[in-house]
């Protein structure tokens, strides 16, 4: 199958990856590319250091031993959300719009005060460093906030599916030993409320959480002993200095085939195998609007937040159905917000089609520069309706395939190569696949 995307030398040649190739004397992908897996100690070191990230105490070497224990950045000290928020406080950071169309945002500034108010105040409710916490909330600007927090006390999150019922989150819980439990008390789906606090206090009783947390969309009235995001408040306190292998989330697998695995991810890990990825094959540059539309449960929500933070990107984050009010809401947030990077799996690219292309050419979509895909494989016929309905044949397709478990893509599509349809132009640099 031939190509049907073609980067222009402009595209090819203004891309954060050309960029990044031409710093280190590479103008051929094939030959960076090489380097990346031959030499991937240096090939990782060139590009956080590229990044800037802000190192407490410097790492001695990228990786010490091999499969299957390697640690990766030994002796580096820091913490992740200072890497996420270390960017121009002005610029734009999270922007969440509700189903009923509230939008609510936080500038990197903002973004930096909220985190650290309620950094505190877990330490008030007892989270210390290592403590595992439960967030159980669709994807929202608390949501994110409440991840980064976490992180900030040296907790360890563990973000769960907000369409779970009480026992399916209860065995993460449980597995996990879960010391705290933070849940949205809902949320609205098809203007209709979903009422998650009840599940909540059940899941509770079955995992032997100790304490709740909400986040009171809905408003609905909290029990004796259960605290609210509101109200939290405590001594402010910088972020913990953490070693590069101190865990900051523990996310477990669906379960379709078997138990829920925990995998565990890493404060010098997750976020930055997530910013090496929207850098070098999602293209996303500083100031530029990623919504990938997901879950916090999975793992391109937390994905999402961190990469995008720590490349100093805007985040945007929508809780709703893809086609309510009307079959046109995507596009339109897509539009309002001027959105540049958008991310459907083909599930939701199949079901949209029937609603026709006319939502989608009712709204000016000019800002859209990448798509992107994953989860699952694609088939021809809806692949080809997303490129030419939504990429108007011209926005590239950044097919994107990995797993939980290495928190990240091990195949994709760079912006300096053709594109041929459902398929990878490369393996994801760094990864020997």
């Amino acid at each position: 199958m031939e190509p049907i995307w073609y980067p222009s030398p402009e595209e090819a040649q203004s891309s954060r990856l050309f960029r990044f190739m031409e710093a280190l004397g590479f103008e051929d992908y094939a030959a960076f590319y090489r380097y990346s897996v031959e030499e991937a100690e240096d090939f990782y070191h060139q590009f956080f250091t590229h990044l800037g990230l802000p190192w407490r105490k410097p790492y001695a070497r990228v990786v010490e031993g091999g499969f299957p224990f390697p640690r990766f950045f030994p002796e580096g000290r820091l913490n992740l959300v200072e890497a996420c928020l270390r960017h121009d406080p002005d610029r734009p950071a999270l922007i969440h719009e509700t189903e009923d169309e509230g939008v609510r945002s936080l500038r990197y500034g903002e973004l930096y005060r909220e985190v650290a108010r309620v950094a505190a105040g877990l330490k008030a409710l007892g989270v210390k460093r290592g403590d595992r916490v439960g967030l159980w909330l669709p994807m929202g600007l608390e949501a994110a906030v409440l991840l980064l927090a976490t992180a900030w006390v040296g907790g360890i999150a563990i973000p769960i599916f907000s369409g779970y019922a009480a026992e399916a989150a209860s065995v993460r819980l449980k597995d996990a030993k879960a010391r705290l439990l933070i849940v949205q008390d809902g949320f609205l789906r098809r203007g209709r409320p979903v009422a998650l606090l009840p599940e909540a206090r059940k899941a509770l009783g079955l995992s032997g959480t100790e304490r709740l947390l909400a986040v009171r969309r809905l408003g609905l009235p909290l029990e004796a002993g259960e605290a609210d995001y509101q109200d939290l408040s405590g001594e402010a306190s910088p972020p913990e200095e953490m070693e590069s292998m101190d865990p900051f989330m523990l996310i477990y697998t669906s379960g379709t085939t078997g138990r829920p695995k925990g995998t565990v991810h890493y404060h010098a890990g997750f976020p930055l195998k997530a910013a090496l990825d929207l850098a070098l094959l999602f293209d996303l540059r500083e100031g530029e609007r990623l919504f990938w539309f997901t879950d916090l449960g999975w793992m391109m929500g937390p994905w999402a937040i961190l990469g995008g933070l720590l490349l100093g990107g805007t985040v945007f984050l929508y809780d709703g159905a893809p086609d309510y009010p009307g079959p046109d809401r995507l596009w339109r947030m897509a539009s309002a917000h001027r959105l540049t990077h958008l991310g459907l799996s083909p599930t939701l690219v199949r079901a949209l089609i029937p609603l026709g292309e006319e939502p989608i050419r009712a709204h000016d979509l000019s800002s859209l520069r990448v798509l992107g895909s994953t989860g699952e494989p694609w088939n021809l016929e809806p692949y080809l309706w997303f490129f030419r309905a939504v990429g108007e044949e011209k926005r590239p397709i950044v097919n994107y395939s990995g797993g939980t478990e290495v928190s990240g893509g091990i195949l994709g599509n760079v912006l300096v190569k053709p594109i041929k349809p459902m398929g990878f132009n490369t393996a994801v640099p760094g990864m020997a696949a």
